[in-house]
């Protein structure tokens, strides 16, 4: 006996409304990355603020007008522009990557719900989205873990005393395990759906 299963538009309104939030989330994205982009090279604006220790004398004054009995560490200022635009386009730039990334991967992800919302969650077209996704996760994590500490600690230290440390994290390493994970999830369910289609 042949199976003919005719999978059935999904008319669920939290996947419409989380399909919609992930479309708009990945224009909001790209939209970020022209502006952070656009503020470094007008004006030198840091689209993340540089963090520096201050003077000794700074820092002393600072402490001195603070409550007594208090033992204070390092004070750290935060620098928010700057004349050498060249050092705010570099941090820009690598801002502007994650931006550009997180919003691919909102987009992919919108699609995905388009299929599933249209019957089709577990298309090969949506095996390949989540693939994508896993890797620009990778991609994410190592721009955001390690290569965005490296440029705001170079950007510090063209102007002083950075207060910038690039330590390593399991972090990163977690993102991309859980990305490859559901990518996983996803061709295992295509297969078993192909398998259900032409099941006799």
């Amino acid at each position: 006996m042949i199976l003919n299963i005719n999978m059935k538009t999904v008319k669920s309104p939290w996947i419409s409304i989380l399909r919609t939030a992930l479309l708009v989330g990945a224009v909001l994205g790209v939209v970020m990355a022209i502006a952070v982009v656009v503020g470094a090279l007008r004006s030198g604006t840091f689209s993340s603020p540089l963090q520096l220790l201050a003077p000794a004398g700074v820092a002393e004054g600072i402490t001195d007008s603070m409550p007594s009995g208090v033992e204070y560490g390092q004070v750290v200022v935060d620098a928010v522009s700057s004349q050498q635009r060249n050092w705010a386009v570099v941090v820009a730039v690598v801002d502007a990557a994650l931006y550009l990334l997180a919003a691919v991967m909102l987009y992919l992800l919108g699609r995905v719900f388009t299929d599933a919302e249209a019957g089709h969650p577990f298309s090969a077209a949506n095996v390949r989205r989540m693939s994508g996704v896993a890797w620009l996760s990778t991609g994410f994590a190592v721009v955001a873990f390690y290569a965005k500490p490296f440029a705001l600690s170079w950007a510090s230290s063209q102007i002083g005393a950075g207060a910038w440390t690039v330590s390593a994290s399991f972090l990163p390493v977690f993102m991309v395990v859980v990305g490859f994970a559901l990518a996983g999830i996803w061709r295992t369910g295509a297969e078993l759906a192909d398998f259900e289609e032409h099941a006799i």
